[in-house]
């Protein structure tokens, strides 16, 4: 559950909705496996770079607060993986291993798993072998989790799949849908998408869509009977991600190879947390001409790419890093293509 709310071709706008903003007390587990300060796209960088957008994991968590002031401090643990068809998380598979080893991780300062956001589906409607084995499959997932993480009655949030435009290829979403519907096991709280409106795409859900599920989670929580823990800010520990700058600025300027060091980057950060200073290491060494080639531009691009450098250290919003690209948006076609992929 990504969320791709405000993303066209690809793109994100950058508009974070007043009910999606940080909060103080919302924390989500980053790519270090450090708990920070959480902040839209939640789970740029875990699932996504370019693409990532809002989705409803910071309206779900800012709502609960907002109803329920003394809720105390709610850790989010993005763990989306898109395009994944429901067989892929099963045991063995990566995403759903990733998903129980950051859960585990999470729980190392103290805190209390209260539940699993589920918002899925779209990847088994395309085919109807797919689409029918969804409930057995959706069940055995619920049930292998729970299991492995020693929770047998641990609460499941699930969004009903919303229907798709007629041009995404997926023809089998009715199928799927009534497969979650279907699913009867115990704590299986649902939230129905359908009839939300969708991104240009004819799949994803827009920002005030993503912004209504995260909204309906809230409620569904906050109704269902789960007693509220203690205030544990203390348990929380807020460290600064480099993950994050790796991520935000390096992996952009990837230009002799934009496939292959992001994904190399990316299994550092998930496979071993200790490896990122690796990663970091391996991208600047392939990196290198890239960054004498941008020492050798003009002085004011090498100003504005220093400042949006330092804006990201201080770990400033990144659309005040995009606020000085601006002017350079009328520079020679060289710098342009520059900027735009520093943007992306």
């Amino acid at each position: 559950m990504a969320g791709q709310g405000g993303v066209s071709y690809g793109y994100w706008d950058g508009i974070v909705p007043p009910e999606c903003q940080s909060n103080p007390d919302v924390v989500s587990l980053s790519m270090s496996l450090h708990w920070k300060i959480a902040k839209e796209p939640l789970n740029y960088g875990v699932d996504c770079v370019r693409n990532c957008g809002i989705g409803p994991g910071m309206a779900f968590a800012n709502a609960i607060l907002k109803k329920d002031p003394n809720f105390g401090v709610i850790g989010l643990v993005p763990c989306s993986v898109s395009g994944k068809g429901i067989r892929r998380w099963s045991r063995g598979n990566s995403p759903y291993d990733q998903l129980l080893r950051k859960v585990k991780i999470s729980l190392r300062d103290g805190g209390e798993l209260r539940g699993l956001l589920w918002f899925h589906g779209e990847s088994d409607t395309i085919t109807k072998f797919d689409a029918t084995h969804y409930k057995p499959r959706l069940q055995k997932f619920i049930q292998d989790l729970r299991t492995d993480l020693n929770s047998p009655l641990l609460p499941l949030l699930m969004v009903v799949l919303h229907v798709p435009r007629p041009w995404f290829k997926g023809k089998f979403a009715d199928i799927v849908r009534q497969a979650q519907i279907e699913v009867e096991l115990p704590n299986v709280v649902k939230v129905d998408a359908k009839g939300l409106p969708l991104n240009p795409d004819g799949i994803h859900l827009t920002t005030a869509a993503q912004i209504r599920v995260g909204n309906m989670l809230a409620d569904a929580f906050l109704s269902s009977n789960i007693t509220s823990p203690r205030k544990s800010s203390d348990k929380f520990h807020t460290t600064d991600a480099w993950p994050e700058l790796i991520l935000r600025v390096l992996v952009p300027l990837s230009f002799h190879c934009p496939v292959q060091c992001p994904i190399l980057l990316n299994y550092f950060l998930l496979e071993d947390h200790n490896m990122y200073l690796w990663g970091c290491m391996y991208l600047l060494w392939m990196q290198g001409s890239t960054f004498i080639f941008i020492m050798t531009l003009q002085l004011a691009m090498r100003t504005v790419f220093w400042n949006v450098l330092s804006c990201l250290l201080l770990q400033d919003p990144l659309l005040e890093a995009f606020q000085l690209l601006q002017p350079l948006k009328t520079q020679p076609p060289l710098q342009r293509d520059l900027v735009a992929t520093l943007e992306s």
